[in-house]
């Protein structure tokens, strides 16, 4: 999307110049610049990535940071059994959330316990298990989540995203539901409504 906007920029900018100008090979030098336009954003949308993964949700000020952090974190965490960078990146995060972090309902916390929705049983973070480390994170993730909703109480976007994730990832239907109506209560956008009105048609047709 952000390639497109710089694009469309960058075409109108010289559509105007070049009824202001006569310049030999306009076209050419037009078409030259969109490949140099996606490189820039590209680079640009990684290093904000790369930011935003070594803050925390209450530096952020959007809540669509907080999307793209959870998001990016959901993507690490699906590859950290196939790729080192994925691994590294999930253990950053967490040591950086476990130095701010002081919340005792932190999935971090020795205490904590977490829900394998695969075996239907409570383990303990130290507890080894084949499915460990992917409950961990999964619990981790789904904190992220709720912490984002506290920050940005009037976000329907959070609450979405969130209810996707329990659906998907933690099997949480009521809970999933839940979040669904809770946005319908924030004043969604016209777009996030139809996105409310599909989730909850896959979620009941499911249960039907």
């Amino acid at each position: 999307m952000g390639t497109l906007i710089f694009t469309y920029c960058w075409v109108s900018v010289n559509a105007i110049l070049m009824k202001l100008l006569t310049v030999n090979g306009h076209i050419i030098i037009i078409f030259a610049g969109i490949p140099l336009i996606a490189y820039l954003v590209l680079n640009l949308r990684e290093k904000r990535i790369e930011a935003l993964i070594k803050t925390t949700i209450d530096r952020v000020q959007v809540d669509i940071d907080t999307l793209i952090m959870v998001h990016n974190m959901t993507d690490f965490a699906k590859g950290i059994n196939k790729e080192d960078f994925h691994r590294m990146a999930m253990i950053g995060i967490i040591n950086i959330h476990m130095a701010d972090c002081v919340n005792p309902d932190c999935p971090c916390k020795e205490e904590y316990e977490l829900f394998d929705v695969t075996s239907n049983q409570f383990s303990t973070l130290n507890e080894n298990s084949p499915h460990s480390d992917t409950v961990f994170l999964d619990h981790f993730i789904k904190r992220y989540y709720e912490d984002a909703i506290v920050k940005f109480p009037n976000s329907p976007a959070i609450n979405i995203a969130f209810s996707f994730y329990l659906f998907r990832v933690m099997k949480n239907i009521h809970a999933s539901l839940i979040e669904l109506s809770v946005a319908t209560k924030k004043k969604p956008s016209l777009q996030q409504q139809f996105t409310i009105f599909r989730y909850k048609r896959i979620i009941e047709d499911l249960i039907y």
